[in-house]
């Protein structure tokens, strides 16, 4: 199998201009977003569920046909990006697209290395499908220290190219406090 590298967004400061920033010191992350949308905790497990339980998921909200959630799992032994995705996929915790997927690095952000695939079974993760039983999401996975995340872009309706950018420049601007 090929792998396709996705090119890296960069930050648009016309289209970000009024953006709100959004601080999690839990987890250790910050991103700007747009200002008509409100990112909260949408999802909290205790820290004594198991390690692929995902520890909290910030979520946008249904506005408009598409959502934005950031998924924190915890990543105590500190495993590389394929490492950590392999150990996911065994534990039955990562959805992917078809179990043939390869996992490898196809794309970074804000100098961080991540894994990005659409899910929908369609395509085999490469590029965004139609809503059939269910509609394609975009999901880019990384490590850092203690944890594994995962930013996803998930469609309630068909995929479209402004929500598209709109993610990918919030990854642009996604970085890891101190």
């Amino acid at each position: 199998m090929v792998v396709k590298e996705t090119p890296t967004p960069t930050p648009d400061s016309d289209l970000m201009a009024g953006w709100k920033t959004y601080t999690n010191t839990k987890y250790g992350y910050q991103f700007k977003y747009p200002s008509g949308r409100n990112f909260k905790i949408s999802l909290s497990n205790t820290e004594s569920s198991p390690l692929y339980v995902i520890r909290e998921t910030v979520s946008s909200g249904y506005l408009d046909d598409w959502d934005i959630l950031i998924s924190v799992w915890e990543n105590p032994e500190q495993l590389s990006l394929i490492d950590w995705l392999k150990f996911l996929k065994n534990s039955n915790a990562l959805p992917l697209p078809t179990e043939n997927k390869e996992l490898v690095s196809n794309y970074s952000f804000s100098g961080i290395e991540a894994f990005r695939t659409w899910m929908d079974p369609l395509t085999n993760g490469e590029q965004p499908g139609k809503c059939v039983q269910a509609c394609p999401i975009l999901d880019v996975y990384f490590v850092r220290n203690n944890f594994g995340y995962r930013v996803e872009l998930s469609y309630t309706k068909e995929v479209d190219a402004e929500s598209q950018k709109i993610f990918d420049q919030i990854l642009s601007t996604f970085k890891f406090l101190p």
